[in-house]
């Protein structure tokens, strides 16, 4: 035997060796034990745990049974996956212990909690609860696509969120007893108070005899917002506010907030208002044409003179404002309040008049996306939204003329839409003023830097 025949057999016989060894070919990934739990089999010197979860029904609350969950790009080589029981329940078992990515499916059905992976960090030896995975049914990929209504709100005007409590606030009409021997009911403004999904929980703000309790009756709230601690602030310049209650404020119980001496000194006529979540306290834009901050006390700060048309504002998680200027310039409008100059806008876009991408009839009100920066824009007099960039860049719109009995539920329609707000997980609350209800839409995508989708 020669030597180069000699080494050909021993190199043979050391690749049997290896094989048979680790019980594989070297380079096919480990199977799974095939009990359907997403389980691993046996794997040697890798620590694991186990991850738990449930995927909810965004509109019903209720656990969805059949809803691949997969275990995305593991350490071990392949993807792994499980389905979910009766519940909405699943688990996987012998998960290597890393942040692990999970990715969700099922026919009619679209995950919106995030509008990407869940992420999951597994700890060696433990079980790990995935965060509550949102699905909804029969909703396309579509930014913003319809969720759903709260039917049977009379003439919903302006929204207030309070993200902490996961309230939606909305000023709307209720009727009265007649008085002073009137024949028929008297319609007057109130306020509700509902759940995320359309339940109402409370309703407040309206009073018998509005002559002798007009400070604590509502007239034609113009804005609304939320502080800290869960009050509802709102601005009501024809009410009867008067010099020391020029913004009304109302607790959780719904009883209005006698107001401090000088509390909201020299805020004018108000018509919009907006927590700053960050510094504490308070926007308030006026009929002067004054952005006015005050701080968590509710005194005056600092006046910023922005001319006489802005109608709305709003403010992001860093307290930048967000102004819509229902005039003939410039529609959107974003203010640094640390700037040397805070009446300079970081930036302005959007004209008044057509229907065109940026155009707008009408703008009534307006909403950040804190997840994305995204922002809303409600153009009433196109019945439609509008959303841009972080940047004010046109990015796509929804809605449409259209009546309460529309059936497409992928089809967002309105009659005089009026105000909106985003909530933390990026669902949007629009007040279809003449088909009395708020409707309910999906979040828009989660993007990169550049992207536009």
């Amino acid at each position: 035997m020669n030597a180069r025949r000699l080494l050909n057999i021993i190199t043979t016989l050391l690749a049997v060796s290896a094989v048979v060894g680790c019980g594989r070919v070297p380079t096919q990934p480990f199977e799974g034990d095939g009990s359907g739990t997403g389980g691993f089999g046996q794997i040697s010197q890798v620590p694991t745990g186990e991850i738990r979860g449930r995927v909810v029904n965004a509109q019903s609350n209720l656990g969805i049974a059949g809803v691949t969950v997969t275990l995305m790009g593991s350490a071990i080589g392949s993807n792994r996956s499980t389905v979910t029981d009766g519940a909405g329940e699943f688990t996987l078992t012998q998960v290597p212990a890393t942040k692990q990515k999970l990715s969700l499916s099922k026919p009619g059905y679209t995950y919106l909690a995030s509008n990407g992976d869940v992420i999951v960090d597994v700890m060696a030896g433990t079980s790990v609860t995935a965060p509550q995975i949102l699905m909804s049914e029969g909703i396309d990929l579509l930014p913003n696509a319809f969720v759903g209504a709260f039917n049977g709100v009379k003439r919903p005007k302006y929204l207030a969120i309070d993200t902490t409590r996961n309230f939606i606030y909305a000023a709307s009409l209720t009727k009265e007893d007649p008085i002073f021997g009137w024949n028929t009911p008297i319609e007057r403004d109130q306020i509700q108070r509902f759940d995320l999904n359309g339940g109402l929980l409370k309703s407040f703000g309206t009073t018998y005899n509005f002559l002798i309790n007009g400070d604590k009756h509502i007239f034609q709230p113009e804005g609304m917002t939320t502080d800290q601690g869960g009050n509802l602030l709102l601005t009501d310049p024809k009410g009867f506010t008067g010099p020391d209650n020029p913004v009304k404020r109302y607790d959780l119980n719904g009883k209005i907030i006698a107001p401090v001496q000088g509390s909201f000194n020299d805020v004018g006529k108000p018509l919009d208002i907006a927590v700053l979540p960050k510094r504490g306290g308070f926007a308030v834009v006026n009929t002067l044409g004054q952005i006015l901050i005050y701080n968590s006390a509710l005194k005056l700060e600092k006046k910023i003179a922005v001319g006489p048309t802005l109608k709305a504002i709003t403010a992001d998680k860093d307290d930048n404002l967000y102004a819509v200027d229902a005039g003939q310039g410039y529609v959107i409008k974003k203010f640094d309040l640390k700037s040397a100059t805070p009446e300079q806008p970081v930036f302005y876009t959007g004209s008044i008049g057509g229907r065109g991408a940026n155009q707008y009839n009408k703008p009534s009100d307006i909403a950040v996306d804190n997840r994305n920066g995204d922002i809303y824009v409600v153009d009433q007099g196109n019945n439609r939204v509008v959303r841009l960039s972080s940047q004010g860049t046109y990015l796509s719109e929804f809605g449409g003329m259209g009546g309460a009995a529309d059936v497409n539920r992928n089809i967002a329609q309105f009659n005089e839409p009026t105000g909106i707000v985003v909530d933390n997980n990026g669902y949007l609350y629009v007040s279809d003023h003449k088909n009395d209800r708020i409707m309910k839409f999906a979040p828009s995508p989660l993007r990169q830097v550049g992207q536009s989708f």
